[in-house]
C-alpha cells in the first residue's frame, strides 16, 4: 500500500486498474510458459519414443548374431564407431579384406552400438550376401540377384519409406526422389553388406554418394578402393 501513497485519491484507481492489468497480463505469460514447456516436453518423449520404437523394429529384423564371444574386437568397433559419429565427413566407410576375417561381423557389432544412439533417425541393412553360416557352422547358399543399383534402392524402400507411403503406386523415380529427400534430411546409417566383386563396389559406390550427407553409408567388402576420394578403409 505504501507504493500508492503518494497519489491522490483520482489516480489511485487507475493505478490500482494498470496494475491489475499488469498482474493479469504476467499471470497469463507465466501460465503460457508452462504450456509451452510442457508442450515441448511432450513433443521430446512422443519424438524419443518414436524413435525407440523404430530402432525395435529395425533390431527384431536383424539376424540372430552367429557370434558368441568376442575377441579383439572392441577397439575396431570403437574406431568405426568415431568415424561414423564424427561431424560431416567422410560419409562412406568400407570394411575391406579377404573372406572370413569377420568385416561382416565387426558391422553387425558396430550397428547394434549405434541403435541406442540418439544421432541416427533410422537404419538400414541391405546384403548381397549369397551364402549364411547356421548355428552348427555349416554353409547355406541363398538363392538371391546380384545387389544392383535398382535392387539396393528397392530394399531401401522397403525398410525406410513403407510405413510412411504406398510403394506400390510409386515409379523408380518416385522412390529415389523420396530416398534422396528422406536420407539428406535426416542422419541415417545404412549398411550395405557382402559385395564381392569390384563392379559391385563401384556401382553401389556411386549410389551411396548420392544418397549421403548427413546419411552415412558403411560397406563391407572384399575389394579395396584406395584411389577413391572420401572414402575411409
Amino acid at each position: 500500500m505504501r507504493a500508492y501513497a503518494d497519489h491522490p485519491e483520482t489516480e489511485l484507481v487507475a493505478v490500482w486498474g494498470r496494475d491489475a492489468t499488469r498482474l493479469a497480463q504476467l499471470q497469463r505469460e507465466y501460465d503460457l510458459s508452462h504450456v509451452t514447456a510442457d508442450g515441448d516436453e511432450i513433443l521430446t518423449r512422443q519424438d524419443a519414443r518414436a524413435r525407440s520404437e523404430r530402432r525395435q523394429r529395425f533390431a527384431d529384423r536383424l539376424s540372430t548374431p552367429a557370434y558368441g564371444e568376442l575377441i579383439g574386437i572392441g577397439t575396431h568397433a570403437e574406431i568405426v564407431c568415431e568415424q561414423l559419429l564424427a561431424p560431416g565427413s567422410p560419409w562412406i566407410i568400407a570394411l575391406t579384406g579377404m573372406g572370413g576375417i569377420g568385416k561382416t561381423t565387426l558391422a553387425d557389432v558396430v550397428l547394434r552400438r549405434m541403435l541406442e544412439h540418439p544421432h541416427w533417425h533410422d537404419f538400414a541393412w541391405v546384403t548381397a550376401r549369397d551364402e549364411v553360416f547356421n548355428g552348427g557352422g555349416a554353409i547355406h547358399r541363398i538363392e538371391r540377384p546380384a545387389l544392383t543399383s535398382a535392387a539396393l534402392m528397392d530394399n531401401l524402400a522397403q525398410q525406410l519409406l513403407a510405413d510412411d507411403v504406398n510403394l506400390d503406386s510409386l515409379t523408380p523415380e518416385q522412390i529415389q526422389t523420396l530416398l534422396r529427400e528422406r536420407l539428406s534430411g535426416r542422419p541415417h546409417l545404412v549398411v550395405i553388406d557382402n559385395l564381392e566383386t569390384l563392379r559391385d563396389f563401384e556401382t553401389l559406390l556411386a549410389v551411396a554418394r548420392d544418397l549421403a550427407n548427413p546419411t552415412k553409408f558403411l560397406f563391407t567388402s572384399r575389394n579395396s578402393r584406395v584411389d577413391e576420394p572420401n572414402l575411409v578403409l
